[in-house]
This record gives C-alpha cells, sequence and structure tokens, in this order.
C-alpha cells in the first residue's frame, strides 16, 4: 500500500519514522488511501509508529481517488472511519484555500471527528 507521493509505502516507511524521533519535535503523519477502507487501514498502520498526530490529506493529487476534498459527505466519512478506529491521535485535515466554504467545511470535519 502507497501513501502520498510516490513511496515505499507505509509498512516500508517505518524505520523512517523510527529514526526521525529522536530528533524530539513532534511528529505529523500524512496520510491518503484510494478508498474509505483504505485510509482507515493506514490510519490503523501508521499509529503504530511513535507519530503525534495524523493529517489526513485531502488535496492529494497522487491518486485517482482525488475529488475528496470537493465531496464533503466523502471526506467527512473517511474521517468518521479513521476516528472509530484510531481514537489515540489528533486528526488534521489538509485541504485547499480553494474550497467554498473553508469554515463550514472545517466545522463539517470537526463533528466527524478531526
Amino acid at each position: 500500500m502507497r501513501w502520498g507521493p510516490p513511496n515505499s509505502g507505509i509498512k516500508n516507511y517505518g524505520l523512517e519514522i523510527e529514526d526521525a524521533k529522536y530528533a524530539n519535535v513532534p511528529l505529523i503523519q500524512s496520510i491518503f488511501g484510494k478508498s474509505v477502507e483504505e485510509c482507515r487501514e493506514v490510519a490503523q498502520i501508521a499509529i503504530k509508529y511513535p507519530i503525534d498526530m495524523l493529517e489526513f490529506n485531502a488535496t492529494c493529487q497522487h491518486s485517482d481517488f482525488v475529488a475528496v476534498e470537493n465531496n464533503p459527505k466523502l471526506l467527512k466519512s473517511i474521517i468518521k472511519e479513521i476516528r472509530e478506529n484510531v481514537q489515540t491521535r489528533p486528526i488534521a485535515v489538509k485541504i485547499s484555500p480553494n474550497v467554498g466554504d473553508p469554515a463550514g467545511f472545517a466545522m463539517t470535519l470537526e463533528k466527524a471527528g478531526s
């Protein structure tokens, strides 16, 4: 499973995350997936590492599943799915300034658990 810009996948990225923790700064892991289920799975894998926060990248352009930030209903279901399965880390959502109603969008996401 890959996430974000082309890379070897979150399972292979764990060693780098482990090493980064020694820098003694907060670690925020950006995640994405090709479906609601894959987003949940990536989040569950990510929290096995010493990260401090998850960031769901709703603006991700590296997938066919790109209409996420323009589909509040889909994004809300993704965040709810992640929150129901990952309760030990804060979740932020990265959106672009092109979202029509950023404040309303943010309130919807907050209600979903981010």
